[in-house]
């Protein structure tokens, strides 16, 4: 069953960027304060993307090819970096979770900014028709070049030389098969359902 986008999904996934920002100015600092504004950044990024693919504006490609890059480039090991172990000091929103799951945390990190470069090709790829990869049309040869030098010396019959084609054709048409893209859509779903997990785990 395909996965729907739910307003409490996608409203888990927006962060609540004006509490955060309220609490970036309730006293944090260092690093606490870094992570915050990445957060709010990030959120920015999700709430953007949530009113072009889920919501009524149009998709401006190039806006969320940017908003998809941003996503990669603040998940993975520059997310990590922002959570050195035991920094919930202040107005910090992190649960001592996160280093006791170390991994699951980084995992989730990680996915998010494999799926950030997902978005950002699945955007582009969309603005044009993609043709079907996955067929291949066999080369026309005339009957001269049908045959090869064993067939001409008596040393293969035609029945052999025309299987030898036929299964060229096969292999063909397999190499030239092509993944297909998933659409924008589908991946943002992907990345909002992704922050949910963290925050329903990770985040106060």
């Amino acid at each position: 069953m395909k996965k729907q986008l739910t307003p409490w999904l996608v409203a888990g996934a927006i962060l609540g960027a004006g509490a955060l920002s309220a609490l970036a100015h309730s006293g944090a600092t260092g690093v606490v304060l870094e992570r915050m504004n990445g957060m709010m950044m990030l959120a920015e990024q999700v709430k953007s993307l949530n009113l072009m693919l889920v919501g009524n504006t149009e998709l401006d490609r190039a806006k969320a090819a940017i908003a998809a890059e941003m996503i990669s480039k603040h998940a993975g090991s520059a997310m990590l970096d922002l959570f050195p172990e035991g920094s919930i000091e202040g107005p910090s929103v992190a649960k001592a979770e996160i280093w006791e799951r170390w991994s699951e945390f980084e995992a989730l990190a990680q996915r998010l900014g494999e799926l950030g470069d997902e978005l950002g090709e699945a955007v582009l790829v969309s603005a044009t028709v993609v043709e079907p990869q996955n067929v291949a049309v066999a080369p026309v040869l005339s009957e001269w070049e049908q045959l090869d030098t064993e067939m001409l010396l008596g040393l293969k019959t035609r029945q052999k030389r025309k299987a030898e084609l036929d299964s060229a054709v096969i292999n063909l048409t397999a190499t030239s098969t092509l993944p297909q893209k998933r659409a924008p859509k589908d991946v943002f779903t992907d990345i909002a359902a992704n922050c949910s997990a963290c925050h329903s785990a990770f985040r106060r």
